[in-house]
């Protein structure tokens, strides 16, 4: 009987060895498929990732309903396709991944500002032509700056007395009209009168609209607009336009770009612009520290005219000079004053680099690049950039041969210049910023 016993537990013992041994050989042929079908899964992904498509997604109207009877249809579209407007553009490089250039700019920077210090210590004969190789450059770089400054400044006093109501006469045959935008925020508003004035002195001034913006949450707006109001509403202008940047729009930050955005678009709906008669109306932003010399109208329209209205080609700069009440600042004000306007006459204007703060365009091609950007801070160079991407080709940069004086960026003193300058470069590295998003939407071939 216990053998009988023994028998049977050993049958029962090897017949769940054999099942648990069958049933472990099957979980691990079920595992290394499992195993084949996730790695053949990856490959096509990879494949996919890897290839450049981008798609289209059929519009759906928001009251209806979506089912399983719902056609959605997702279309391949050409990777030189901007899916939100269909624009086709030519293939752009894409960036690398690993290296970026601006830092490697920031590093030869760095290596090359104190190379007179530490290349001694590497070699003598070394530093005896790299050193002065380095000075070569820089002192011929500042000789092209300076004598193209030289030709500028000679052309502003060929044309100083010029009277180019004259030459408008017989150059115009469609009315040139002209926009004046001011953006405020807290100035006091005898510094913004002053401005003001400067465009209510204009020998043309029967053609201006001028644009006054605050913001929702300068104080004492109200005021203000209703003293700048009677003081300037018999000054000649065709029309005075107040607007009030409402704040916290969505997509928008505060700042002269968002301004400037709303108070054009706010007088261009009230004017009542037709689309064919853009081109026949400039458009001038300023800021309200800005003192107009008074044939500035006047010179802006001969300009435009002479150059056979280049509306989508081109951005008109003036020369600014930094002398408001520059004799009563420090010397490293005065100082400062002349080199920004030095580096305007001989290198912003002459090689097209970017406008700076007061400049001139045509109505026709802000309204093509679809205004002035909200999302951003600095108006001039933002504008030159993003109009550029729109139109497809290099704006070219064209002097009014007369000045405008601005209020310098600067301090009473050198402790107050010293944070200016901070302020400045923070101002300029936000710029930066700005311009390297600008520049990556531009090449991804987005147009917002």
């Amino acid at each position: 009987m216990n053998n009988l016993d023994n028998q049977v537990k050993q049958a029962v013992v090897s017949n769940l060895l054999t099942w648990h041994k069958n049933f472990i050989g099957h979980i691990s042929v079920e595992a290394e498929k499992q195993i084949d079908r996730l790695e053949q899964e990856r490959q096509v992904i990879n494949e996919i990732l890897q290839t450049r498509t981008l798609t289209r997604l059929s519009s759906v109207d928001k009251n209806k309903d979506i089912n399983q009877h719902t056609n959605i249809i997702i279309e391949p579209v050409s990777q030189h396709t901007i899916i939100e407007t269909g624009m086709r553009h030519v293939e752009m490089k894409s960036g690398s991944q690993r290296i970026r250039w601006n830092l490697l700019f920031n590093f030869f920077l760095w290596l090359v500002v104190p190379l007179p210090f530490w290349i001694p210590f590497v070699s003598n004969q070394v530093a005896l032509y790299i050193i002065p190789s380095i000075q070569g450059v820089i002192v011929f770089m500042w000789t092209i700056i300076a004598i193209l400054a030289m030709k500028n400044v000679f052309i502003l006093y060929a044309n100083h007395r010029c009277n180019y109501a004259e030459k408008i006469a017989s150059l115009e045959k469609t009315r040139i009209r002209h926009i004046v935008a001011i953006s405020c925020y807290k100035e006091p508003v005898e510094l913004i009168a002053t401005s003001v004035q400067s465009v209510a002195d204009q020998t043309e001034v029967q053609r201006i609209t001028m644009v006054i913006s605050f913001e929702e949450k300068t104080p004492d707006k109200e005021e203000k607009c209703k003293y700048l109001n009677n003081r300037f509403k018999d000054a000649g202008f065709e029309r005075i336009i107040f607007t009030i940047h409402p704040y916290g729009l969505p997509n928008e930050i505060p700042g002269k770009c968002s301004n400037s955005n709303y108070g054009l678009r706010m007088a261009v709906s009230q004017m009542n612009v037709a689309d064919d008669d853009m081109g026949n109306i400039l458009v001038t932003t300023c800021d309200a520290d800005s003192k107009f010399s008074t044939d500035y109208i006047a010179a802006l329209t001969w300009k435009y005219l002479t150059e056979n209205q280049p509306a989508l080609t081109t951005i008109y700069q003036s020369p600014l000079f930094y002398n408001w009440k520059l004799d009563s600042l420090s010397f490293v004000t005065r100082v400062t004053g002349l080199l920004r306007s030095l580096l305007m006459l001989g290198a912003l204007i002459p090689f097209n680099i970017n406008t700076m703060s007061i400049f001139s365009y045509s109505l026709s091609l802000a309204k093509k690049g679809n205004f002035i950007h909200p999302r951003y801070q600095m108006d001039d160079i933002i504008c030159l950039i993003r109009w550029m991407g729109v139109t497809q080709q290099r704006l070219r940069i064209s002097m009014i041969p007369v000045p405008v004086v601005s209020g310098p960026t600067s301090g009473e003193t050198i402790e107050i210049e010293i944070m200016e300058w901070a302020r400045q470069a923070r101002r300029w590295t936000i710029g930066a910023a700005e311009l390297r998003c600008e520049l990556h939407v531009i090449f991804n071939e987005e147009i917002i």
